[in-house]
């Protein structure tokens, strides 16, 4: 009878032993998870992944990868890309790395007990080298030319500047010649940045090279040689037949250059250098040669300034056009 007491009691506590062992909470675990090998590696981009194969009995709630210069980079650094949850795999593209430059990265997953790495991976950037550009002459006018950048390889790395640089001799540089940086962000159709190569002087022979900067230096397009067209030639006539409210002002014009559609005339003023904004007598010559104007409501006992004009690519709807001065004379009424 004790024998069986003893069996009954020992049947019950193995019952409550695994009771108990069933009743206790599962242990968690952090994740199990694979770094993948770099691939697609360029100048300043790289794919990384990894694979989430356990998740530790918890919800993955944040996966990705880590990246540096110094091995066993974490998500408490500077690099962190985060790709989603859950397990499986993940990719992603790395972008803004610098050229020639050795990496290390992991991939990491993290639940509710903390963050896990996969083993790490060692990639370096390929070696950038300088931008490859051409230069796209448009066309001249009498102060300026239109120049085109194209570039037509960055060298695997970001362009900092770009721009045109001219000059009167050949292969003009930035250190040592005009230069003119183009601070457009965005290409026209065909891939050209346009920039304005002025002020220059009319009827002269320049030169004019785009160029581009990169981390590894400048780079240049080839030269391209032009003559800006030539402007009009104009000269003013002393004044005559002054009284106290009129005088006689004339001009000449040896040559039009490359204008058209000009006018002619006779500006002046009470004030040094007048200009066409100011009162102005329209001769009646549209080419070259001699021409007076006869100007009158003056004021009397008063100094005046003189200049003879040529006005040319001017529309009246639009305003615009170019304007040639002669040399001033002055004049006093009786």
């Amino acid at each position: 009878m004790e024998r069986s007491s003893n069996m009954l009691i020992l049947v019950c506590l193995l019952i409550s032993i695994a009771a108990l062992t069933n009743c206790k909470k599962e242990e968690k675990n952090l994740p199990s998870l694979i770094t993948f090998p770099a691939s697609g590696i360029t100048t300043n981009t790289v794919i990384l992944g990894g694979i989430v194969g356990d998740d530790g009995r918890a919800e993955i709630i944040a996966r990705g990868v880590c990246w540096g210069t110094e091995p066993n980079p974490a998500i408490s650094g500077l690099n962190k890309n985060i790709i989603g949850n859950g397990t499986g795999i993940f990719k992603c593209t790395l972008i803004g790395l610098n050229p020639n430059t050795l990496y290390y990265a992991r991939a990491y997953a993290t639940n509710s007990e903390g963050t896990a790495y996969g083993g790490e991976v060692k990639f370096t950037t390929s070696t950038a080298e300088a931008a490859t550009v051409t230069t796209i002459f448009d066309y001249a006018d009498y102060y300026g030319a239109w120049v085109g950048i194209h570039i037509t390889d960055n060298g695997g790395a970001d362009i900092t500047e770009k721009g045109i640089c001219w000059a009167t001799k050949e292969n003009p540089t930035v250190v040592d010649n005009d230069k003119r940086i183009c601070n457009d962000t965005r290409p026209d159709h065909d891939s050209y940045y346009w920039s304005y190569a002025g002020p220059l002087k009319p009827k002269t022979d320049y030169h004019v090279r785009a160029y581009a900067i990169n981390g590894v230096g400048i780079s240049y397009g080839d030269d391209k040689s032009f003559t800006t067209m030539a402007v009009p030639e104009v000269i003013t006539v002393a004044a005559t037949e002054i009284t106290d409210s009129t005088a006689i002002v004339g001009g000449n014009v040896p040559s039009l250059g490359d204008a058209s559609g000009v006018e002619i005339g006779i500006c002046y003023g009470t004030e040094k250098d007048p200009t066409i904004n100011g009162p102005c007598i329209i001769s009646d010559i549209t080419g070259t040669g001699e021409f007076i104007c006869n100007l009158t409501n003056l004021t009397p006992g008063t100094l005046y300034y003189a200049r003879a004009y040529v006005l040319w690519d001017f529309d009246p709807d639009f305003g615009g056009g170019y304007t040639e001065y002669g040399n001033e004379v002055t004049f006093t009424t009786h």
